[in-house]
Formats: structure tokens, C-alpha cells, sequence
């Protein structure tokens, strides 16, 4: 089951690209989508995407938040959290306002975010 920490819905509308499905090109939307298939290409949505532990995506993407628990190879740009769960492989850069992955998941990105350090960090750094 998704974990909805991940998920923030800008619209009451999802979709999702099933299991048989694949798609090479650019797909845009304004709600949230599931992809159980594969997509290869680009990716704009305005809602929240869900990549299924079956999923294949190789894809620059752009999302309001993203779950990751199959295959993601690609870019994400994301307004919200991206998360990879266990299981998850995960390739590319990721510019998010947060980033979170359980153990198990196979992350290899570089992470663009905003936060603070802990006041101990802080000091060691200096």
C-alpha cells in the first residue's frame, strides 16, 4: 500500500497507467497518477505521482510529491517530499523539499534540498 507521507494531491482526479501499459513520449496532467507500467520519457504532473514496485520509469519528472517503490531512472523536480521505499531503485537527481528512503531501498541520486543542519552538525562544520 502507498504511504501517503509521499502523496499530496493537488485535485480530486488520479489516473493510473496500468500494468500492461507503456508509454514512450511526454505525459502531462494536473491530478495525481499511479504508474504500474512502464513510461519512458518525460513527465509533468501536477498532483502526486506513485511508481509501483512493479513499475519502470525512465523519465525526467516533474510532480507536486513522488513514491517510489519500483524503478525510477531519471531527474525529479518535486514541490512536496520524494520518497523510496524498500525495494525502490531510484537513479538520478532529485530537487525536492524533502527526501526520505527505507531501508532496503537502492538510491543512487544526487539530493538538492532545503534544511537545516542540527546545531551539533553546525558546529563540527565550522
Amino acid at each position: 500500500m502507498a504511504d501517503k507521507s509521499a502523496r499530496r494531491s493537488t485535485s480530486g482526479e488520479a489516473s493510473t497507467l496500468g500494468r500492461g501499459v507503456g508509454i514512450k513520449g511526454r505525459v502531462t496532467g494536473d491530478g495525481d497518477l499511479t504508474i504500474e507500467g512502464k513510461l519512458e520519457g518525460e513527465l509533468s504532473i501536477g498532483g502526486a505521482l506513485h511508481v509501483t514496485d512493479e513499475a519502470q520509469v525512465r523519465a525526467r519528472v516533474e510532480a507536486s510529491a513522488v513514491l517510489v517503490e519500483g524503478l525510477l531512472e531519471g531527474d525529479i523536480s518535486a514541490a512536496g517530499p520524494v520518497k523510496a521505499a524498500a525495494g525502490a531503485k531510484l537513479k538520478g537527481t532529485i530537487t525536492a523539499e524533502s527526501f526520505a528512503m527505507d531501508d532496503g531501498a537502492d538510491v543512487s541520486a544526487e539530493i538538492v534540498a532545503e534544511f537545516e543542519l542540527p546545531p551539533e552538525l553546525m558546529e563540527r562544520a565550522r
